[in-house]
């Protein structure tokens, strides 16, 4: 072990006799602790937000959509195909896409409601893991041409609740006649007739913990267009090679396919919000935690520039029997780490414990106190999520460790300069 080493340790390891100088070290050593803790668990909690994000929202809606400017595609098979067969697109399906109005008992509920293949829609999204029947179930056992029978729908748990639905219950859609761009009638006219109304029943819950379950609906494509009365698909989503360049991707693969008008829409017109507010607050996190900690780091300055006091005379031996003054700058900054590595443990220690215990625990509290942190009509989750990540750990005890090593320069430096003929004859 180095000699500088072995004296910060030992110098480390004394204690003060002074009130005061322990109090200063205590608070050094608690700040930095509460600075880990709190961006470990806050890091966490923020990875736990954008896989929820992508694994649930983003695993419903596409990667990016490609709208009819007109109402609807006149050859969309024909049209996915083609986009389907471009480098940067997986899988591209025809849809329908309906802004309608559920009721049943009297009750309303608004309602966005796809129209889909079941088959084409498994490649494009991952929604059935959060469903309570397949997909499939939308068209089996039933002829698309058959307008006798229900229209079989999965909806969202939200809605269900909302309308009192279970699965086998039925209930009324109401449609408006040519949906266009943004929903709106394809003819200025259509607004002021009354909707067609289709009846339907629920085959199916979609069940996400957000928003998404009080507002999504799927159906059988062409079903869902013999019901409306409706030429079309007016609009084919697509997944994308990369989910931060879709929308790039989807625009290139249109441009070099598109047989008929159309606009394209990635997940960051919907969803892009949530996600840049996701890493605005974890970037917001890393800025507050790390001065909270450059604020703990100044109470090492304290606890050293009194430990230096305290062992000036010590100090001034070691000069006078030819120890360089580089070695006691060293031996003090090994002081300052140790102080900062005893804060930064604990903190990561509590902080790890904290982010792998985040969501149980906070659910254990909202059924303690009765209420819930995060309102799932308003987030689109309805728990506090954790994920931790032993990077993230590194990286802030790491950053604890070199604040405490900068802290711990001005005390080494003026330790440094001690004359040892004033020291030892006073």
């Amino acid at each position: 072990m180095p000699l500088y080493l072995k004296l910060g340790l030992r110098f480390f390891r004394s204690k003060s006799t002074a009130a005061l100088a322990r109090f200063i070290s205590f608070a050094a050593t608690a700040g930095i602790a509460a600075g880990v803790f709190a961006l470990i668990a806050g890091l966490s909690a923020m990875n736990g937000f954008e896989r929820e994000l992508t694994q649930r929202v983003l695993a419903v809606i596409p990667s990016a959509q490609i709208k009819a400017q007109h109402g609807s595609f006149a050859h969309a098979e024909a049209f996915a195909e083609r986009l389907a067969a471009q480098p940067q697109i997986m899988a591209a399906a025809p849809v329908l896409e309906l802004q309608a109005v559920l009721a049943a008992g009297g009750s309303f509920a608004p309602v966005l409601c796809w129209g889909v293949q079941p088959e084409l829609q498994n490649r494009i999204t991952a929604v059935e893991p959060f469903l309570s029947a397949p997909l499939s179930a939308l068209s089996a056992h039933r002829e698309p041409a058959d307008l006798n029978d229900p229209l079989p729908l999965i909806i969202g748990a939200g809605i269900a609740r909302r309308l009192g639905l279970e699965t086998g219950s039925a209930v009324n859609l109401y449609v408006t006649g040519g949906n266009g761009k943004d929903g709106a009638a394809q003819d200025g006219a259509d607004i002021f007739k009354s909707p067609k109304i289709i009846v339907a029943q629920v085959v199916g819950l979609l069940s996400i913990g957000g928003q998404l379950d009080s507002a999504a609906a799927f159906a059988d494509l062409e079903t869902l267009l013999k019901a409306a009365q409706l030429p079309g698909p007016n609009q084919i989503q697509l997944k994308t090679a990369d989910l931060l360049a879709a929308k790039q991707q989807a625009y290139a693969a249109a441009a070099a396919t598109a047989m008929e008008p159309c606009f394209v829409e990635s997940w960051l017109s919907t969803q892009g919000k949530l996600y840049h507010d996701i890493q605005m607050i974890r970037g917001i996190m890393y800025l507050a935690m790390i001065l909270v900690m450059a604020v703990a780091s100044f109470n090492i300055v304290s606890t050293l520039v009194m430990a230096v006091s305290d062992k000036k005379k010590e100090i001034a031996i070691l000069l006078t029997m030819g120890a360089p003054r580089a070695l006691i700058v060293k031996a003090v900054c090994v002081m300052g780490l140790c102080s900062g590595l005893k804060g930064a443990l604990i903190g990561a220690v509590l902080g790890t414990a904290a982010a792998c215990w985040l969501t149980p625990v906070t659910q254990f509290f909202e059924g303690l106190l009765g209420v819930k942190f995060l309102n799932p009509e308003i987030y689109f989750i309805d728990f506090i999520p954790s994920e931790f990540h032993p990077a993230d750990a590194v990286l802030v005890v790491g950053c604890a460790l070199l604040m405490s090593l900068v802290a711990a320069l001005y005390p080494a430096l003026r330790a440094a300069k001690t004359q040892p003929a004033l020291e030892l004859n006073s």
